[in-house]
């Protein structure tokens, strides 16, 4: 069970780093004019933040592989209102 949270722990570290990179593009991005990519990657880091932050709620059994934003907010909302009403 120890390695399973150490590797959950990985992936979630993993996120952050990914996230932050896609930050770091987005400004220089935004500093080229390419203000449409810029959007992009800002979506992609706010998206791994989300993910992130969102991993309170759920194991590392339960824990959903998403590509779009918007269903993975569903799930982990019903999930919130789950764990609210248990």
């Amino acid at each position: 069970m120890r390695n399973q949270n150490n590797s959950y722990e990985r992936i979630l570290q993993k996120l952050k780093e990914r996230g932050e990179r896609f930050l770091v593009d987005a400004e220089l991005d935004f500093e080229s004019k390419e203000y449409d990519v810029a959007l992009f990657h800002v979506e992609q880091a706010v998206q791994l933040f989300l993910k992130g932050k969102s991993s309170n709620f759920w194991n590392s059994h339960t824990y959903p592989r998403v590509i779009c934003l918007c269903p993975f907010q569903k799930k982990t909302l019903k999930r919130l209102s789950n764990l609210r009403n248990a």
